[in-house]
């Protein structure tokens, strides 16, 4: 191994963290297309991992409350992290989330649909707006509970009333 390799490598890796926070598989497979050997790219991680420039669980962390801004629910945020980021995150770390979540996307839904919401209309586009989202019926039916004060099995088609 060469110094100039390593070097280099850390280079490109800072390159990249410059941009966005990485998770190390990540970090790891870029490395790798640029032909970096096994042994140069450990001895990369591992100084990264060291000066803290390089946490899985602090991406994870960032990766939540940015998408929870953005309106998602856990559920999408944890399939997401683990199709795109190849991260499994457990459902206790994500119960941490799920008071934050619902204040988050109620705020987002009284900001984007105002008072309008008590029309039909409205609630269907807001219903899927937020299946969009990545939400359940359930959760769905809450959020309005919650925005309108009531709920009406009317906005849920294919909903038996109760």
């Amino acid at each position: 191994m060469k110094k100039n390799d390593f070097t280099s490598a850390y280079n490109y890796a800072c390159l990249l963290l410059k941009y966005r926070d990485r998770t190390e598989s990540e970090l790891v497979h870029r490395l790798k297309n640029k032909f970096f050997s096994d042994e140069i790219i450990k001895k990369v991680v591992d100084k990264l991992k060291e000066s803290k420039f390089l946490n899985d669980e602090k991406f994870v962390n960032a990766y939540i409350e940015k998408n929870l801004t953005k309106g998602k629910s856990l559920k999408l945020i944890q399939y997401e992290l683990k199709i795109k980021h190849n991260i499994l995150v457990d459902e206790k770390k994500l119960n941490f989330y799920k008071n934050d979540s619902l204040k988050k996307i109620i705020d987002i839904v009284k900001k984007r649909f105002g008072k309008k919401i008590s029309d039909l209309n409205t609630t269907n586009k807001l219903r899927n707006f937020l299946l969009r989202k990545g939400y359940d019926y359930n959760e769905i039916k809450d959020i309005i509970q919650k925005t309108v004060g009531k709920t009406d099995n009317n906005y849920f088609i294919g909903e038996e009333n109760e």
